[in-house]
């Protein structure tokens, strides 16, 4: 009776299980959160949340297996101490879903990692990416369902110690000249090689270089645009003093090139942060299971096995960034839960500006209200002072690059042509409404 109470298996067996209800829960929320925004978008969902439904979906389905843990193994076998309670029948099934939610989490990440990279590096639009997706998305559902079906002739799916897996049976067959003879899954070495280690470890390196590549491309952004500011400022400075009978008609002629440069901008360099708090995410719940491969300690077993349960729970977290109103009931309680225990998410539930997948704008920001003043009172006369005072405001209360944009955009928000969006919006994908069809030919 002693050997069931064993700390470190029991450990091994509930750990995982906490970590993948944790992710189970997370991925729900995001996927409720999507499908919301989607039933209220008067436009196609962005192939950016695609992608993540997607994930989020294979992550499900990954979670209920890893949560499962030894309970489904043949009740025959003594070294897991009691906690196996199941048959070979329902060994296979949870080694088949496993298997399935595991290349298709692969794929489908390598998927928006890929994405975020056309949309930053090679400005593609959603009108291009969803061309991409009648492809790419059937070919990451038939990959998954063949690597999940390939073991099942072979008997290849059999107890791993922590689930049932790809293994031979008994698990510590034909180790040594002295351990007993397979009777299940005799190829069961080349197929976790093939099915499983190759694919994480090709997936972990093109998704970290990609990763690199977003990287480089922000930092161009950056500097780009902190040249840009300080050109167009300087720029509208002197050009607000030296003429000021003609200044609206010169910022409404020239508003909608200069806004649009910005936007763009703007919308790649908050999409970069996004793609690589993704792929970091991707990264920290694969790479210390890809070394439980290599280095043969039941610490890092252990580590390895709870962190790839959790991938779920890190893209909830990214998904919360910068303060995400959610919508779905589940999203508010997540939300007030992760602000009470990680001080991450929004306090209050409620943002000045609200955008979902569809752009639908909730309450109206202060900057709309400011803009609306100024042009009031440029239509009464004040064209002098009150560009200039609302600059000298917006210096004060803005600090770092937010100052920069706020120096550039007030003059330019003057014209009604130009709307009001968020960080929010842009960082799901979105285009503002700035970018419709109308105004852009690239649609």
């Amino acid at each position: 009776m002693a050997s069931k109470q064993d700390p470190i298996h029991l450990a091994n067996v509930y750990v995982p299980k906490v970590a993948a209800f944790l992710s189970l829960v997370s991925s729900h929320v995001i996927i409720r959160e999507v499908l919301l925004d989607a039933k209220q978008s008067s436009r196609s969902t962005p192939p950016i949340a695609k992608a993540l439904l997607a994930i989020s979906l294979s992550d499900v389905v990954f979670s209920i297996g890893w949560f499962l843990t030894t309970w489904p193994s043949p009740r025959d076998l003594d070294y897991l101490q009691g906690t196996n309670v199941g048959t070979i029948g329902t060994c296979t099934a949870q080694g088949f879903f496993l298997q399935l939610g595991l290349v298709a989490s692969l794929s489908f990440n390598l998927t928006l990692a890929t994405f975020y990279l056309l949309i930053v590096k090679y400005s593609y639009r959603n009108c291009h990416l969803q061309k991409l997706e009648r492809w790419i998305y059937p070919g990451c559902g038939i990959l998954a369902l063949v690597t999940a079906v390939v073991p099942l002739p072979l008997q290849g799916y059999n107890n791993a110690l922590e689930a049932c897996w790809i293994a031979p049976h008994p698990f510590n067959c034909e180790f040594g000249p002295e351990d007993p003879p397979c009777t299940r899954g005799h190829h069961a070495a080349l197929l976790v090689v093939a099915l499983m280690i190759l694919p994480v470890f090709l997936v972990i390196v093109t998704t970290a270089s990609i990763m690199i590549s977003i990287y480089c491309a922000d930092r161009k952004l950056e500097q780009r645009n902190s040249r840009y500011l300080f050109t167009s400022s300087t720029t509208a400075t002197i050009t607000a003093s030296n003429t000021p009978s003609t200044m609206p008609r010169r910022l409404s002629s020239g508003v909608s090139t200069t806004s649009q440069a910005n936007l763009d901008r703007r919308r790649s360099q908050l999409l970069a942060q996004q793609g690589i708090y993704y792929v970091a995410a991707f990264l920290c719940a694969y790479i210390p299971a890809l070394l439980t491969g290599i280095i043969p300690s039941i610490l890092v077993s252990l580590i390895g096995s709870s962190l790839l349960a959790l991938q779920g729970f890190f893209n909830l977290l990214v998904f919360m960034r910068k303060n995400r109103v959610m919508q779905t009931p589940e999203g508010k309680l997540a939300n007030r839960v992760l602000y009470c225990c990680l001080c991450w998410g929004n306090q209050g539930g409620s943002s000045n500006a609200r955008w979902t997948f569809s752009g639908s704008r909730g309450s109206t920001s202060r900057a709309r209200r400011e803009n609306a003043a100024s042009r009031e009172n440029i239509e009464q006369g004040g064209v002098q002072q009150q560009p200039t005072t609302e600059l000298a405001g917006a210096k004060e209360e803005a600090t770092g690059n937010e100052a920069a944009t706020a120096l550039h955009e007030q003059p330019q928000l003057l014209s009604s042509e130009v709307d009001v969006f968020d960080d929010a919006m842009i960082e799901k994908g979105l285009e503002p409404e700035f970018y419709s069809e109308s105004n852009d030919p690239s649609y």
